[in-house]
């Protein structure tokens, strides 16, 4: 889905062997997928700093999605914003990200009678308060957002920000977070309906090292996102 200047958004099924990228039409009621399926639940996940949307656990986590259950997919890749080696650029670029996939997800509910409660949004790191700013500027009253992925601490919580700047329970119906490196490059506090702190929620985790703590660890966010997604949340140390 192009939903913006620099921001591609990418959709995945069991019916399509390849991501389909989908255009947002200026009619939000002429949007229209060749392989979505209104039956099915939506989930929309995004990267994080220095990331993008090919990122290897966000495609792993996707696949794991489609594979055990047939849900609507869609990866938005806004790289071209979050791959600038200036912080504070990419973070206050979360806020129009936020605004075009609000967007998006307001065409998607208008053109196929979906509302907010089939939807699942899920970021890791700036991603995070992307889907932040995507549940607030939507006209959709959004279920559920995972920021489990290390919700980026420096200027949403140090300083903290208000709550409409930042991701926050109030953004959901339910928000949980993941914390694994709290207080480093992550939210310390808890800001979700539920909170969960691997490892005591500490930078480093095991197998993970320097800068993945900022861009991702494919096995480490793969484990706690598809713990997330079982029936019994489960975490390993």
């Amino acid at each position: 889905v192009y939903v913006g200047n620099q921001i591609d958004s990418y959709f995945s099924c069991r019916s399509n062997s390849e991501p389909e990228e989908l255009n947002l039409p200026e009619d939000d009621h002429a949007f229209k997928s060749q392989y979505f399926n209104s039956s099915n639940h939506i989930k929309i996940l995004t990267h994080g700093w220095l990331s993008s949307g090919k990122t290897g656990w966000l495609l792993k986590i996707k696949d794991a999605f489609i594979r055990t259950h047939d849900f609507n997919v869609i990866i938005v890749d806004w790289s071209e914003l979050a791959k600038n080696p200036a912080y504070p650029w990419s973070a206050f670029s979360t806020r129009y990200v936020g605004k075009k996939t609000a967007k998006m997800i307001d065409a998607i509910a208008s053109a196929y009678q979906i509302d907010g409660k089939y939807m699942h949004l899920i970021g890791h790191s700036l991603g995070s308060h992307v889907m932040g700013y995507s549940s607030l500027f939507s006209h959709q009253r959004i279920h559920r957002i995972t920021g489990s992925l290390d919700p980026a601490r420096p200027l949403f919580e140090l300083p903290l920000m208000n709550k409409n700047c930042r991701l926050d329970k109030s953004d959901a119906e339910f928000v949980d977070i993941i914390h694994s490196c709290a207080g480093l490059y992550g939210y310390k506090r808890s800001h979700g309906h539920a909170d969960f702190y691997p490892n005591n929620g500490k930078a480093k985790q095991p197998g993970c090292d320097g800068l993945q703590q900022v861009i991702g660890s494919d096995h480490i966010y793969l484990k706690y996102m598809l713990s997330a997604n079982n029936s019994a949340l489960r975490y390993y140390s």
